[in-house]
């Protein structure tokens, strides 16, 4: 902090704060949002990178806790990627999934015969 700096923000606390946003400004405009990301949490600053979703899935960081799991989706024929619950160990998760998200219609004979709709009330509802 320079002798400069601690008049100006003694004097007037706003236009000391509008330097620095200026100085900040300028640094991390010079920087990648990974660079900065990364040089601001070594000096213990709070700061997180504002990512697209998909650009998650090939951070190393979430890759070593297993944050996402691919699950095959047959009716596109390709591998989703799902978040699960992260494990701290890269290996525990406390959620594991077997299939992606169900299909429209998939449970409703399953849903309905544990409300107590009859077979032919069930059929009759489909058809």
């Amino acid at each position: 902090e320079s002798d400069a700096y601690r008049q100006l923000s003694e004097s007037s606390p706003a236009k000391a704060n509008k330097h620095l946003s200026a100085q900040v400004d300028r640094l991390v405009a010079a920087m990648s949002a990974e660079d900065v990301y990364h040089k601001a949490q070594a000096k213990g600053l709070l700061w997180a990178s504002v990512r697209y979703p998909e650009e998650n899935l090939d951070d190393p960081h979430f890759q070593a806790r297993g944050t996402f799991q691919a699950i095959h989706q047959p009716q596109i024929d390709r591998e989703l990627h799902f978040p699960v619950s992260a494990a701290t160990d890269g290996q525990s998760r406390v959620t594991d999934f077997k299939s992606g998200a169900p299909l429209l219609g998939q449970h409703t004979r399953e849903v309905l015969s544990g409300l107590g709709f009859s077979e032919a009330e069930i059929r009759a509802l489909s058809g």
